[in-house]
């Protein structure tokens, strides 16, 4: 089905926003994806019909790029939440998505609403103070998967963005499944998850039972 096929079926405005969501599925997991600074939808079309394994709900990058650091996108989010009895949720996004995959997994997290995880192709931060997103991971109690693409922005001597440098330390200090790909590029999104690679990745994060690492027993 075409963009616009989609868009005049699937598309719906809601405190002022507007978005695409697919309602397929009796499941109980909703996929977030949240595009970057681009006034368009990210890989909406290749989650059509995906009826056999989760809702979906498409953001586009607001005008003041900030994040989505607005609380009507928690309303929108939670309006579906509801009204389908969502238990469960995996966030996806590039650049500036990225960041707001990450933000939005761990703010809404809760014990009535489990983050599966998180999925953040090179991301970049645009008018929002990484801090709160950095407080957020310090705050974490949950075992989610985080998949965190980057890419070097100085191959000759390994440097990244010191951004997602700041994450990975402090998921790294955590309690999860942490899963990093590294681009060697000076170009940022120089790697884009191909349809395939996307949608196994996300179908996969939605299985995977993920318990505390930490044991006490030898294992020898």
């Amino acid at each position: 089905m075409s963009i616009q096929e989609i868009l005049s079926k699937h598309e719906f405005n809601l405190f002022g926003i507007k978005h695409i969501y697919y309602n397929f599925s009796n499941s109980d997991v909703l996929f977030i994806s949240f595009a970057g600074a681009l006034p368009r939808y990210v890989s909406s079309t290749w989650f059509y019909k995906e009826k056999d394994y989760f809702h979906c709900l498409f953001l586009k990058n607001d005008p003041n790029y900030n994040t989505y650091n607005d609380d009507r996108y928690e309303n929108i989010i939670m309006h579906y939440v509801n009204k389908f009895k969502i238990k469960k949720f995996i966030t996806y996004g590039p650049s500036m998505g990225g960041m707001a995959s990450i933000y939005w997994g761990l703010k809404l997290s809760n014990k009535n609403l489990k983050l599966l995880g998180v999925v953040s192709i090179d991301l970049r931060v645009i008018n929002f103070d990484i801090n709160i997103v950095l407080d957020l991971i310090k705050k974490m109690n949950i075992t989610p998967v985080i998949y965190l693409n980057y890419t070097f922005q100085d191959v000759k001597n390994g440097i990244i963005n010191k951004n997602t440098k700041s994450i990975i330390s402090e998921f790294q200090k955590k309690n999860c499944l942490l899963m990093l790909q590294p681009t060697e590029s000076n170009k940022h999104l120089d790697f884009i998850p191909s349809k395939s690679y996307l949608k196994n990745l996300v179908k996969t994060i939605k299985i995977w039972k993920i318990s505390n690492h930490f044991s006490f027993k030898a294992w020898f």
